[in-house]
């Protein structure tokens, strides 16, 4: 059987990807006369018009690398074009970052390995000048190399420059959060921002992420037969389905006539934190807390009342237990003391 072997896989006209395919062609291995001689030349013949077809094909785009003639397209231009709106920030900062570091519009052609390491230098830079953290400048090099690597999925580029640069490595930061005074503390200072006000203390009493409030639907929300109200809606950040009950102060924050989204408004997470800790300082709270410690906050306040810690699991959307349990490791000896008198 003669097989064409191909170094990349390609997509075949049955939409399969495949690394070589068959003929369907046989040759004699040990020609015992010449007809037999004749025969394997022939169709050695066809095999080799079957390989130049299929090279043409390649070249023409047949196989999906018509995209191959974008390498002069701007690359800033395919960020946008695959821009999470949840993650419109991230996106955005690893733009400026690229405009800043190469003073220039780059192009697919720009792209390399050496292009690569020169801006994990440039955000180790931001880093050490104290203009980033370094959790935020690491997130955006590895969503880069992550635009990359889709890039030659995608057959743009002709090689996946992120194999060869290892991605940055994140730190488990400090996780910071309010205590049961300093949310009713916060919560008791007016705010002028109804939406934003709303949409915090719907976090503090649920644990959402801020793409899940942006996301909220009032067909998230499910009345059942029994009086209860409960949250069911896919998770932005994972895809797992996330279902909680509701309680009496995330119901009331609710219009129970309201289509569309429920926090319509709400603004995006780079102007949410902006917000808060303006917010934060009004109330007189001195902690430098991102609108994602209103989820740390939910969680801790959750474990330090005694709740069992698979039940915060399911309540957080938590692929993994070893995430939920952070929470736990991170009371105060005195309190976790003090729960296990509970017990």
């Amino acid at each position: 059987m003669i097989y064409l072997q191909y170094s990349k896989p390609i997509i075949l006209p049955d939409g399969k990807r495949r690394k070589s395919e068959s003929l369907k062609m046989d040759i004699y291995t040990d020609p015992k006369n010449k007809i037999e001689s004749q025969y394997n030349e022939k169709i050695l013949e066809c095999a080799e018009l079957v390989r130049c077809n299929r090279q043409i094909a390649l070249i023409t785009g047949y196989y999906g690398l018509d995209n191959m003639n974008r390498m002069d397209d701007s690359f800033f231009d395919y960020i946008d074009e695959k821009i999470d709106r949840c993650q419109s920030d991230k996106y955005n900062g690893i733009k400026q970052c690229l405009n800043n570091c190469f003073n220039k519009t780059l192009k697919f052609k720009d792209l390399n390995v050496d292009m690569c390491e020169e801006f994990r230098v440039y955000l180790n830079c931001l880093v050490n000048a104290g203009r980033y953290s370094s959790n935020t400048v690491t997130a955006y090099f590895n969503k880069f190399l992550n635009l990359i690597k889709l890039a030659y999925n995608e057959n743009i580029i002709p090689y996946d420059y992120s194999q060869k640069v290892p991605k940055m490595k994140w730190v488990e930061p400090v996780k910071e959060y309010l205590n049961e005074q300093e949310v009713s503390k916060l919560l008791s200072t007016p705010y002028p921002n109804k939406v934003f006000k709303r949409g915090v203390e719907f976090t503090l009493n649920t644990g959402l992420r801020h793409s899940d409030i942006l996301d909220l639907k009032h067909s998230h929300i499910k009345y059942q037969g029994d009086g209860n109200i409960i949250l069911s809606k896919v998770i932005v950040k994972t895809g797992k389905t996330l279902i909680i009950p509701l309680n009496n102060a995330a119901v009331n924050l609710i219009s129970k006539k309201g289509e569309g989204q429920v926090f319509k408004g709400f603004p995006d997470n780079n102007r949410a934190n902006k917000m808060l800790k303006e917010w934060l300082k009004k109330a007189k709270i001195f902690k430098a807390l991102t609108f994602h410690g209103l989820r740390h906050t939910f969680a801790m306040t959750a474990v330090a009342r005694g709740i069992d810690i698979y039940a915060l699991k399911e309540l957080m959307g938590h692929a993994s237990i070893e995430n939920t349990l952070i929470y736990a490791k991170m009371l105060p000896s005195k309190l976790v003391s003090e729960i296990k008198k509970l017990d």
